[in-house]
């Protein structure tokens, strides 16, 4: 066991295709951002820096407590 941050990325919206498809999802979760997606990343990239930086110097309950 170890521990982890997870970040959630949804399901794809394709239209015409399931999002539960197995393949679409597999493909939607390794593209690249588009422009839209890199903008929204960038504040949870900063959130995600903060919670690492919690774990480390104040543990992992702080930072589930802070950041869940």
């Amino acid at each position: 066991d170890f521990p982890r941050i997870r970040v959630g990325i949804g399901r794809p919206q394709v239209e015409g295709l399931s999002n539960t498809d197995e393949d679409v999802i597999v493909s939607y979760v390794l593209s690249d951002f588009t422009p839209q997606e890199e903008e929204l990343i960038k504040p949870i990239i900063v959130t995600v820096a903060e919670a690492i930086a919690c774990f480390l110097t104040q543990g992992m309950e702080v930072a589930m407590s802070k950041f869940n």
